[in-house]
């Protein structure tokens, strides 16, 4: 970790440039499209899971996405690490800021506008609202709204690592060196316990390259959590979800009903996984204006959501039995769901996950 934080030190003494990402070719990650509620709707996690006795203590998630709002009050205290592939040096080292090392989240946040006026993007702030949402999905404690509107994990880790931009596209490159990165940094000997990606690849050759990096963080016993995808047709499973070993989020309403636009499996395409809460799902977004177009909270629907619910399931069961029996139970499809016995079906994959007691 000490390289990378050495990196960062030098970018705050203006001794090293930065550089923003070209464009991302045609070929690229993107955003599954997701569905905003209607104002006033909505409904949190805790209403349908309620509140476990386990809350992720302990546990660590890395979340892949659009950056995160560091400043919104239910995520600050779960941040632990910011990481940016969006924004990187003319080297193309990425951008890291560990709070308690590097400093405050106070401080990125200053850090954060030197890069804004230098490269007209931020390098670790979301300006779309995506990786916000789904971050408090996942580890929300609630604190702008008192406490309802509360994340499935609320007590983990959370490093948040920007591959998307703005506009919620980024380059294959980008996402796959930073898996490679989280590779490097767990076999440095940092602990990852769940990587949350609720983003697609449509293209089988990319998608495979995305793949076989997740794979390497699988081999190494993380827990590797990817969307369905949103075109709701039979064999329409996204990369890296498609891919064997890496847990296929598929996504339901709070009734249990397959959601219309949730990408189903086909004969030689034995996914989704499980099945999560995806539709209106109420939680964090961004304190500022963003392309959700609400403030604080906006309900959203989407694999992306479902993928997020099932990572905070996933750490539950972390803190609750370990890393280890947790990815087992996972890829033998033995963690507990809902129904119970139907057997692996196309739309639901084993059932509905249900988290520990």
């Amino acid at each position: 970790m000490k390289h990378w934080v050495a990196v960062l030190l030098g970018l705050m003494a203006l001794s090293i440039a930065l550089a923003p990402q070209p464009p991302p070719p045609r070929h690229s990650i993107r955003l599954l499209p997701f569905y905003t509620s209607p104002l006033g709707t909505g409904v949190t996690v805790s209403e349908v899971y309620g509140v476990s006795r386990y809350t992720g203590r302990g546990v660590v998630v890395a979340v892949l996405d659009t950056g995160v709002d560091y400043t919104h009050p239910d995520l600050q205290h779960a941040i632990k690490l910011l990481a940016s592939f969006t924004v990187r040096t003319k080297d193309g080292r990425p951008l890291v800021w560990i709070v308690g090392y590097n400093g405050t989240l106070s401080d990125a946040s200053i850090f954060d506008e030197t890069v804004k006026k230098s490269v007209n993007t931020y390098a670790w702030l979301d300006e779309h609202g995506h990786g916000t949402h789904v971050s408090g999905i996942i580890a929300g404690d609630g604190s702008l709204s008192g406490g309802s509107i509360r994340g499935v994990a609320p007590s983990v880790s959370l490093w948040v690592i920007k591959v998307l931009g703005p506009d919620g596209t980024g380059s294959i490159k980008d996402l796959e060196d930073a898996l490679l990165w989280l590779v490097k940094m767990y076999d440095s000997g940092y602990q990852i316990d769940v990587v949350n990606l609720s983003l697609g690849v449509d293209d089988k050759e990319e998608g495979e390259k995305i793949a076989n990096a997740c794979l390497e963080l699988v081999k190494r016993g993380v827990i590797v959590v990817a969307a369905a995808g949103n075109n709701g047709v039979a064999g329409g499973i996204d990369y890296p979800a498609r891919a064997k070993g890496i847990i296929a989020a598929t996504a339901v309403d709070q009734n249990g009903k397959r959601a219309f636009f949730a990408s189903m499996g086909a004969p030689g395409v034995e996914k989704p996984d499980y099945a999560t809460l995806g539709v209106n799902v109420l939680a964090t977004a961004p304190t500022y204006p963003s392309r959700l177009g609400r403030t604080g909270y906006v309900a959203l629907s989407g694999t992306s959501m479902s993928t997020a619910v099932l990572s905070g399931v996933t750490a539950l069961w972390v803190e609750a039995v370990g890393r280890a029996s947790a990815l087992q139970a996972m890829e033998a499809s033995s963690l507990p769901a809902s129904p119970v016995g139907v057997g692996r079906t196309w739309s639901i994959g084993v059932g509905y996950a249900v988290p520990p007691g």
